[in-house]
């Protein structure tokens, strides 16, 4: 039944399925789905943008919220709302990628970043 929910929902525009993001570090999530709740699609739409979406995951709970891969060039993407929140990208992450744009979204910035 849930299966049959999500797929509905996703039909309908309204979440989307993240795989997550491994290059085949050990101590990476290989399986593991994220659903967002956001729709995104218009944003890329219009931009003409056509990346493969991902989330990021360590078995250690470190984490990468959305990455957009735009023929090999990555960008890490955080969400807080609260700006007050310190994020910085994980170690494990930079050390494994390194050629990456890492951007952090907030209540200020979140406007920039849907258009």
């Amino acid at each position: 039944m849930e299966n049959r929910l999500f797929n509905l929902l996703e039909k309908c525009f309204i979440v989307f399925r993240l795989n997550s993001f491994s290059r085949n570090v050990r101590n990476e999530i290989k399986k593991g789905k994220k659903i967002y709740f956001l729709d995104n699609g218009i944003r890329n739409a219009y931009c003409g943008s056509y990346a493969h979406l991902y989330f990021w995951r360590t078995h250690d709970q470190k984490e990468i919220d959305f990455i957009e891969d735009m023929d090999g060039q990555l960008t890490a993407y955080e969400f807080k709302w609260n700006d007050r929140k310190r994020a910085s990208v994980p170690k494990t992450f930079a050390e494994n990628y390194p050629n990456f744009t890492y951007q952090v979204i907030n209540r200020d910035s979140f406007w920039d970043f849907l258009s």
